[in-house]
């Protein structure tokens, strides 16, 4: 089993369908590292970013809002995202931009549950890796 099917999509395109050695990323739930026939996993995103190895080749998206799923009986992995573009594409001002957004809404906690202020505060985190990440 050299690659698994990989297709990576937002509700307006396909960004990405095609084969994948290894797929990297952070979920909500931390680092993962994903090989062909990897286990059942469901798992969410924030804001990170993806890298998709096959062969020599490697290339990195941002997803923002995602949801993926393995499934190891077929060898394919779905990644669901609200959007997504690819690194070299991405714009940093649209980033610090949501960015401010969120810090916004943090500001503004009275009208917020113990779960969305968690999930604001690692949006901001993550927000600020990439930004940092593409600064480089």
């Amino acid at each position: 089993m050299n690659d698994m099917q990989l297709t990576l999509r937002t509700p307006e395109q396909v960004v990405y369908e095609g084969p994948a050695s290894v797929i990297t990323g952070v979920s909500e739930l931390g680092a993962f590292q994903l090989y062909p026939g990897h286990t059942a996993m469901t798992t969410t995103l924030s804001f990170a970013p993806i890298e998709i190895r096959h062969g020599s080749s490697v290339d990195t998206y941002y997803v923002r809002q995602g949801v993926l799923n393995t499934d190891p009986f077929t060898n394919q992995t779905h990644l669901l995202a609200v959007s997504c573009e690819q690194a070299s594409d991405a714009d940093i001002s649209s980033l610090k931009e949501y960015r401010d957004f969120v810090l916004a809404q943090l500001d503004n906690q009275a009208n917020l549950n113990d779960y969305q202020v968690t999930f604001l505060q690692e949006s901001a985190s993550s927000i600020n890796a990439m930004i940092s990440h593409i600064e480089q």
